[in-house]
């Protein structure tokens, strides 16, 4: 359809032109805003692992729907544009409405997925245990390219400024041309990290803050890479094995190592800032940081809040066997996680009182992600679930 702006200048009249003019403007913009509001396109929210939301439904909740694959599901799953993307471990995966959980289509890679998707520019991005990097059109699940790693891929994939980054099993973090017309997702750069697989291997799911893309190894090394060139920014050694995501918040990066210590490092730099023994305990999942506070779920089935600024131990409540992934917190309050019990949690983010909780048929090991209508994760029954009012 054609519009003939002059024509309908001269019927309106300019002021009321201009007023419908503005009036259109403020409805896209709100348009937009609302969208945006409403994604949650990457594990952990975004690009520094946020996982916080500020506008969320309180609890208690009810079951809104809950879909069924064949395989359990480690993916957490990401919203965007309405649909819910998730993989499962048996090697499909799925787009799904996200008010009514129905399949919008589905997709076989060549194995078992377990790690998080991201989404962008009408684009999705997975990584597989077959070692590839796919992209597939999000409105239709048509796959654009794929490209082939030497290893096998089971953290998350993260998008940035049209570029996907990927790290595997194969000791590279790679960064591949996420362009629709990109053939076979043509690599940008990749970086090494070690020279033998039992000093190697990248399972921390990658973060980017200021022009670096921040990964962490098997071998205990963090490495911050220059996001255009692929070059080394700065590493640092710890002295274990990372497997955990990590988290970044005020140019500092949060990381909890397998040596049972949690970390605070000058993100431009690596400097450590201050570390914090867990005792005895170690995180799957990331550090989460709201205001002054780091929330931390434990294999111990704890949640420890410490003092952003120092480490310092503020709290320690227990919630249930053991925490396999990462809370999300909301504005209200409210403390979000899956447990290895099967549960879904949310309590009272500074004291642990259980608000609500609903039982799932299988371990919880994905991480939740929530919406201002909705909270939705994956479980190893097989299942994703969506909760709400």
């Amino acid at each position: 359809m054609t519009i003939n702006i002059s024509a309908m200048k001269k019927m309106m009249g300019k002021r009321t032109f201009r007023s419908l003019a503005v009036a259109l403007c403020f409805a896209f913009i709100a348009l937009l805003c609302a969208e945006a509001k409403a994604d949650w396109p990457m594990f952990l929210k975004d690009k520094e692992h946020s996982s916080y939301v500020d506008k969320a439904p309180g609890p208690p909740y009810v079951l809104k729907w809950r879909f069924s694959t064949k395989g359990a599901v480690y993916s957490s799953p990401i919203v965007y544009k309405n649909k819910i993307y998730a993989g499962s471990y048996d090697k499909t995966f799925y787009a799904l409405d996200a008010a009514t959980g129905k399949e919008v289509w589905r997709f076989a890679s060549g194995a078992e997925i377990l790690g998080a998707p991201a989404a962008a520019n009408g684009m999705v991005y997975f990584g597989s245990k077959d070692g590839k990097v796919y992209a597939l059109d999000a409105d239709t699940g048509k796959p654009l390219w794929d490209y082939a790693t030497e290893g096998k891929i089971t953290t998350s994939v993260l998008e940035s400024g049209g570029v996907v980054y990927a790290a595997g099993s194969d000791l590279y973090l790679y960064a591949l041309a996420g362009a629709k017309d990109a053939p076979k997702g043509r690599r940008v750069w990749r970086m090494k990290f070690a020279d033998n697989e039992l000093l190697g291997g990248i399972y921390s799911s990658p973060v980017i803050f200021e022009g670096s893309v921040i990964s962490a190894g098997k071998n205990g090394a963090i490495y911050a890479t220059n996001l255009k060139s692929g070059s080394r920014n700065w590493l640092k050694r710890t002295d274990s094995a990372i497997y955990a995501p990590m988290s970044v918040n005020d140019a500092v990066l949060y990381m909890a190592s397998f040596e049972r210590k949690l970390y605070a490092f000058d993100v431009k730099t690596g400097k450590i800032k201050w570390s914090k023994e867990l005792n005895g305990e170690y995180a799957y999942g990331a550090p989460v940081i709201v205001k002054d506070k780091i929330y931390l779920g434990l294999r111990n089935g704890h949640i420890k809040i410490f003092d952003k600024a120092n480490g310092k131990e503020k709290s320690d409540f227990a919630l249930c066997d053991s925490i396999n992934s990462t809370p999300v917190i909301t504005g209200g309050g409210v403390l979000i996680t899956g447990c290895a019990d099967g549960g879904v949690y949310a309590v009272d983010a500074d004291t642990g009182a259980v608000i609500w909780s609903y039982l799932t048929g299988g371990a919880i090991h994905a991480s939740v992600a929530v919406t201002e209508d909705a909270v939705y994760i994956g479980s190893l029954d097989g299942s994703i679930y969506a909760f709400g009012r």
